[in-house]
């Protein structure tokens, strides 16, 4: 686990957990169950938005700051591209998760398992690039 030196490890610190938290639930979903489904759909929904918040500030308070005290453009073109690749990832499993959410079936809850963990191994390869060439 990554020692906590700053408010953004804190944040990527929850967005593990969170993460993980996903993956037993959906792993271990019992079908047609429409309040555990609901509460997922709730759940992922915050998750979500505080993904979409978190690297929506990122790129518009911190690398512009990353720019300014010297960082390289090769650094924030990396940067970016992680960025461009886990919207994706994130557009992918927020489709798949409200499918699973209007439809509460074994293999809707695979598939959002599946996009889920695909946006897991995006995020996480991304938040330690960030630790550890930027903390």
């Amino acid at each position: 686990m990554t020692e906590h030196k700053t408010m953004n490890t804190v944040i990527h610190s929850a967005f593990r957990r969170d993460l993980a938290r996903f993956d037993n639930a959906l792993d271990g979903f019992s079908r047609g169950s429409r309040p555990r489904a609901d509460q997922l759909e709730a759940a992922w929904s915050n998750l979500s938005d505080q993904l979409h918040h978190h690297h929506q500030d990122e790129e518009t308070i911190f690398w512009p700051a990353l720019h300014e005290l010297g960082a390289s453009e090769s650094l924030r073109g990396e940067l970016r591209a992680e960025h461009a690749q886990m919207l994706n990832a994130l557009d992918a499993a927020d489709a798949t998760m409200k499918e699973y959410h209007a439809a509460p079936s074994q293999e809707n809850a695979a598939r959002a398992h599946a996009t889920i963990t695909d946006l897991e191994a995006v995020l996480l390869s991304h938040l330690a690039h960030e630790e550890q060439d930027m903390e």
